[in-house]
């Protein structure tokens, strides 16, 4: 049946409940879309339940819209970003929507390789919702891209909906939300449509983390686990500019223990947070400060500079909390985080050449 519709995100639900979250909508402009549902075509029920959306989110909402099919016939290259994912541009959203005309084929698999990239150059985590009326048509694989994409560190959910769908099709429309944590919704027909985005929007549980270090931004990596220990869960990158921190880990609700390692600051530093209870609605906040001391030390043999290798150690644990060379006036220095800690030295000694011969060592 070569049809798709990947339909904006939000509709009628109660739509503070995605204020906030960045919402990537995809739309199915195939030539399939002219197929009706109860005597009117599905592209005019999406027109007009999109736009209807569009014009009732909060202002605070951030969202991006994707079509393919609409201008070409036959052309599985035929996909577009017709709002890149921004703050709410309302009036540019609908009449986007409104402007679509369906023509071509579905390539599925190409527009989530779109909407990845799209993700990965802007560094943010999304919800993004796909509504198919049939499968790919371009030969792709959509549930392995789905699945290529988490496991290379992209952070999104994906919830899809079957609209007007045999239940012969849905099998690859179901991996796909398999794949990226997400849930599958089954309508036939306007109002079911309508009750099955309004479930897929609502905002999910998650934890939303900040990461600082002397007041600023600080970027980390983290790694989640079920409390007690278990297989990961859920890795993230956490930036240090404000667009990308504090950075929202959607998860399943239960209880979590978070491991986050510091990037770019001297020795690594790690912080735990254990027992993070998520629960089956909202998001949990933490925050978590890298904040260090200045450690500075001079190290000089007879009033000259001396050569060295130092190392810092966390005095009540004996770790490694940095390391470094002394420079060629005889210092050091160190970003610490707070706490008490030990100095240690190697000193590294220079003599002229010496030869050895056969049998002489």
């Amino acid at each position: 049946m070569n049809r798709l519709l990947v339909l904006l995100l939000l509709l009628l639900a109660p739509l503070t409940a995605v204020a906030e979250q960045n919402l990537l909508f995809i739309l199915d402009a195939s030539g399939s879309m002219w197929g009706r549902v109860q005597g009117e075509p599905k592209i005019t029920i999406a027109r007009d339940v999109m736009a209807d959306l569009v014009g009732e989110l909060p202002a605070d909402s951030r969202a991006g819209l994707i079509a393919y099919g609409h201008n070409r016939k036959g052309d599985c290259d035929d996909i577009e970003t017709l709002v890149p994912l921004s703050p709410l541009q309302r009036e540019e959203l609908i009449e986007r929507i409104r402007a679509l005309n369906p023509k071509g084929k579905t390539p599925i698999t190409a527009s989530v390789h779109r909407a990845v990239e799209h993700l990965r150059a802007l560094e943010s985590a999304a919800s993004v919702v796909l509504v198919s009326d049939g499968l790919e048509s371009c030969g792709g694989d959509p549930c392995a891209a789905v699945r290529e994409a988490r496991e290379a560190g992209v952070d999104f959910r994906l919830h899809v909906v079957g609209f007007d769908l045999g239940e012969q099709d849905s099998e690859q429309l179901q991996c796909m939300a398999r794949a990226a944590d997400g849930r599958y919704f089954s309508a036939g027909n306007a109002d079911e449509l309508s009750k099955a985005l309004k479930q897929a929007v609502a905002e999910s549980p998650a934890l939303q983390l900040t990461v600082t270090a002397n007041g600023e931004p600080a970027a980390a990596r983290v790694f989640i686990e079920p409390a007690g220990g278990g297989d990961e869960v859920a890795r993230a990158s956490v930036g240090d500019r404000e667009e990308s921190n504090p950075r929202r880990i959607e998860l399943p609700a239960g209880d979590y223990d978070v491991l986050i390692r510091a990037r770019g600051i001297a020795g690594k530093p790690e912080k735990h947070l254990t027992g993070i209870t998520i629960p089956e609605e909202g998001e949990v906040e933490r925050q978590v400060d890298f904040s260090a001391g200045k450690l500075e030390v001079r190290i000089t043999a007879n009033g000259e500079p001396l050569k060295a290798r130092t190392y810092v150690y966390h005095a009540d644990s004996d770790e490694e909390a940095s390391r470094g060379r002394v420079d060629k006036e005889g210092l050091v220095d160190y970003d610490i985080p707070p706490g008490n800690t030990a100095f240690w030295f190697d000193q590294t000694v220079s003599t002229p050449p010496i030869r050895l011969s056969r049998g002489s060592w």
